[in-house]
């Protein structure tokens, strides 16, 4: 009974011991599997953090880089506008007191091709008695305007407005188009297009300002 009693206890102890054993080696592989997986996902977490910030570090200079280009387009728009008002503004200025012939044109305007010899001509022609012809260009891209005046040579001041923010406020509705002020500074007349068969209307309105003193 006694060696069948520690046969059996023995036999007991010994599975009880392979038991824990097991549960000992079970524990500590899944005790080294979690450390195992701790690990990936620490790396993964640190690689999506830094790229995140990499992300937003990039975000951040796009954003702070496109707040620039807004600033400086604005400001950029904004000096253009008023460069042109204030060359216009400054062009009456000087020929306060006289006729001006305003005249807005463009490059791919055809009756401007026409217009400039006779503007030429007839601020030449009566220039001593206080006439003067102040242009104002219209092409958004400046090249075009040049490329014009090489091949139509302007002897009288040329004002550029890219944006028609001149010709808006004159409510200019076609090209070219003119009108004559007063030495008051006042609109005296207005003309929309240029037609050769006008031009003694067009001498008749400009002698006739002259002649009021």
């Amino acid at each position: 009974m006694f060696i069948a009693a520690s046969i059996f206890n023995g036999s007991t102890i010994n599975k009880k011991m392979r038991l824990d054993h097991y549960s000992l080696r079970h524990s500590e592989t899944r005790i080294f599997r979690w450390l195992g997986y701790n690990e990936v996902f620490s790396s993964l977490f640190f690689i999506l953090g830094v790229n995140l910030q990499h992300l937003l570090k990039q975000l951040s200079f796009f954003v702070f880089s496109l707040s620039i280009i807004l600033s400086v387009t604005s400001n950029a728009y904004a000096e253009e506008v008023i460069s042109s008002q204030v060359a216009l503004e400054q062009a009456l200025e000087k020929h306060k007191g006289e006729v001006v012939y305003l005249d807005f044109w463009a490059s791919w305007c055809g009756p401007c091709r026409k217009s400039f010899p006779w503007m030429n001509k007839i601020e030449a022609e009566y220039k001593q008695q206080g006439f003067s012809v102040i242009s104002v260009n219209l092409d958004a891209n400046k090249a075009l305007a040049t490329k014009f005046l090489e091949e139509m040579p302007a002897s009288f001041t040329v004002i550029y407005d890219p944006k028609g923010k001149i010709a808006k406020h004159f409510k200019i509705q076609g090209m070219p188009s003119s009108m004559l002020i007063g030495r008051d500074g006042k609109i005296k007349s207005r003309h929309t297009g240029f037609f050769t068969k006008k031009i003694p209307l067009y001498l008749q309105e400009i002698t006739q300002l002259l002649a009021i003193k």
